[in-house]
C-alpha cells in the first residue's frame, strides 16, 4: 500500500490518497479542498478512485468532494452519527467559513467496528466521538496504518468546542480505543505530521 499525503487549504488539512499499488485503485480520505491539486495527483499517478472515506464532515475535510464526484462518481462513506453534520451546512461549517451551503448525503453509512472492503484490503471503522459525535478512524491492521482525522494528532488532540464536540468523549475514545491498538501502528492525522501509537502513549501530554 502507498500513501500520498497532500496538505490543502489555509487550514493545513491532510488529505490522503491510499493506493493499492498492484491494482492502482485508491480511496481518498478527507478530501478537504484544492480539488485541482488532488485531481492532478490522481491523474498523474493513473489512479482508479474506489471511494471517499470521511473521518468527519467539517468543511476542511469535505471541501473537494463535489469536484471529485464530477471526475468520477464514487461512494461517500462516513459513520452513522456523522450523517446529520454532513448534511447540515451550519454544523459542517461550510456556511460560516465558505459562505456556501455545502451538503452531502453519504452512500455508505458505517457503524463501529464495521469492515470496509477496499479492493481486498480490510479497513476497520473505529467510532471515536469527541471532535464530533460521528468522528471515526480507519484502521488497516494488515499494513499497520490508521487515519485518525481530528481525533488524535502528533502530540496533540482535536478541538471539542464545535457542534457535537465533547472533551470527555474525545479522551475516552483515544484512551479506550486508540491506545488499545499495537504500538507499531502508524498514525496519519487530519492535521500535522504522522506519528505512531507508541509515540502518543509516551509523549502526548494531553492524554498523559
Amino acid at each position: 500500500m502507498k500513501i500520498i499525503r497532500t496538505v490543502v487549504t489555509s487550514l493545513s488539512e491532510n488529505t490522503y490518497i491510499y493506493i493499492n499499488e498492484n491494482t492502482k485503485k485508491a480511496i481518498i480520505v478527507d478530501p478537504g479542498g484544492e480539488p485541482k491539486k488532488l485531481l492532478n495527483i490522481i491523474k498523474e499517478n493513473d489512479i482508479d478512485l474506489y471511494a471517499i472515506l470521511l473521518t468527519h464532515s467539517h468543511i476542511d475535510h469535505i471541501g473537494a468532494i463535489s469536484e471529485i464526484l464530477n471526475y468520477k462518481k464514487v461512494p461517500i462513506c462516513c459513520h452513522e452519527d456523522e450523517v446529520m453534520i454532513l448534511k447540515n451546512p451550519e454544523m459542517n461549517l461550510s456556511l460560516k467559513l465558505k459562505r456556501k451551503n455545502i451538503s452531502f448525503t453519504p452512500d455508505v453509512i458505517f457503524k463501529d467496528n464495521d469492515i470496509f472492503d477496499f479492493d481486498g484490503t480490510k479497513i476497520t471503522v473505529i467510532h471515536t466521538p469527541g471532535h464530533t459525535q460521528g468522528s471515526c478512524c480507519y484502521l488497516d491492521l494488515e499494513n499497520n496504518n490508521i487515519f485518525t482525522g481530528d481525533t488524535l494528532f502528533r502530540n496533540s488532540i482535536g478541538r471539542t468546542d464545535l457542534a457535537t464536540g465533547n472533551y470527555d468523549s474525545l479522551i475516552s475514545s483515544i484512551k479506550d480505543k486508540l491506545f488499545s491498538l499495537d504500538d507499531n501502528i502508524n498514525i496519519f492525522p487530519g492535521h500535522g505530521d504522522p506519528s505512531s501509537i507508541k509515540n502518543e502513549k509516551e509523549n502526548n501530554s494531553f492524554i498523559l
